[in-house]
C-alpha cells in the first residue's frame, strides 16, 4: 500500500514538471503536452514551468509557474470585471527622482524601481523627458479620485477613465502614469500633458524596459477603459516585448493563460 502511494505521488510530481506549451493563434489556444486536473488544482501545479506563443512572434517565453499571475505577481491581472481586495497591498519601494512634489504616494514596487529609472534616462537621452504623475494608488486614494473626478466631470467620464477600489493596476504597485517633464508640471498637476512625440516614443520602445502601453487606441471594447497613452504597466522586457511585436492586449494574452491553467487536462498513466 505504501509503495502505490509513493509511486503516485513519483507520477504526480512528474506530471507537475510537465512544460505546457500555449499557442496564441488569432485569440485561441492550443494545449501540446496536457496534465491531469487532479495535478492542475494541486500545490504542485504552482511550480510548473509554462510555455507561452504569441501569435505574430517567432519567440517562446517560458516562465516558471503559474504563481507569476497570482495578486501582486508581476503578470497579476485587475479590470473592470476582474478585482482584488480594496485592501491590498503590495511591497513598496519610494521614487523620488523624476516624481513631482505634488504626488501624494511616490511608491512602486521594488521590481518596478530600476527600469522605471532606465525607462527616464532613455526618453531624456532622446530629448523626450518625462515625470512620473502617478504611481502606486491605494484602494482609499482610489475612491479619491473617483470621488473628485466625477464632481469635476461627472460619473461617465469617470467610469471611462477612472477605476474602483480594487480594479486599478496602480493599486498592484506595477503601473504609472507618465507625463512630459516642464518646470510648470513639476509645480502643478493641472499644467502637465503628455505631447503626442513622446507618446508615440514611448508607444515604440516602452517595451525595450518591461513596460507596455496597457489602454492602447483602438482596443477599448477589450480593455474596457478608454485610450490612455501615459498609462504603463511593468510585465518584464520578455513578455512586453512579445506582446508589442504579437498586438495583443495584456487582457488578451491573461485571459488565454487563465484558460489554459483552468482548462488543462491529461490521459492517465501510470508510472513504468
Amino acid at each position: 500500500m505504501k509503495h502505490g502511494v509513493g509511486r503516485a505521488v513519483v507520477a504526480m510530481v512528474l506530471a507537475a514538471w510537465t512544460t505546457l506549451t500555449l499557442l496564441m493563434i488569432n485569440g485561441g489556444t492550443q494545449l501540446v503536452n496536457r496534465t491531469s486536473e487532479s495535478v492542475a488544482h494541486s500545490p504542485l501545479y504552482n511550480f510548473q514551468p509554462i510555455t507561452i506563443r504569441l501569435d505574430r512572434t517567432n519567440r517562446d517565453l517560458t516562465f516558471p509557474s503559474w504563481k507569476y499571475l497570482q495578486t501582486g505577481k508581476i503578470w497579476s491581472y485587475v479590470s473592470g470585471k476582474q478585482g482584488i481586495d480594496p485592501a491590498f497591498e503590495p511591497p513598496l519601494t519610494d521614487i523620488t527622482d523624476g516624481t513631482p512634489s505634488w504626488i501624494e504616494d511616490k511608491r512602486v514596487q521594488p521590481m518596478v524601481k530600476e527600469p522605471l529609472e532606465q525607462l527616464r534616462q532613455a526618453t531624456a537621452e532622446a530629448k523626450l523627458p518625462v515625470l512620473v504623475s502617478s504611481a502606486y494608488r491605494s484602494g482609499t486614494a482610489q475612491a479619491k479620485v473617483r470621488t473628485e473626478t466625477t464632481a469635476k466631470n461627472g460619473a461617465a467620464h469617470t467610469d471611462e477613465y477612472v477605476a474602483k477600489p480594487g480594479h486599478s493596476e496602480h493599486q498592484l504597485g506595477l503601473a504609472v502614469d507618465l507625463t512630459s517633464f516642464s518646470e510648470k508640471c513639476k509645480a502643478r498637476f493641472s499644467d502637465c500633458a503628455l505631447d503626442p512625440k513622446t507618446a508615440s516614443w514611448l508607444a515604440t520602445h516602452a517595451h525595450e524596459y518591461g513596460f507596455i502601453l496597457r489602454y492602447p487606441k483602438g482596443k477599448e471594447k477589450i480593455t474596457g477603459i478608454a485610450s490612455e497613452a501615459w498609462h504603463f504597466r511593468y510585465v518584464g522586457k520578455d513578455l512586453a516585448s512579445l506582446i508589442h511585436e504579437s498586438g495583443l492586449t495584456f487582457d488578451e494574452v491573461y485571459q488565454n493563460m487563465v484558460k489554459l491553467r483552468d482548462n488543462a487536462s491529461v490521459a492517465k498513466s501510470s508510472p513504468s
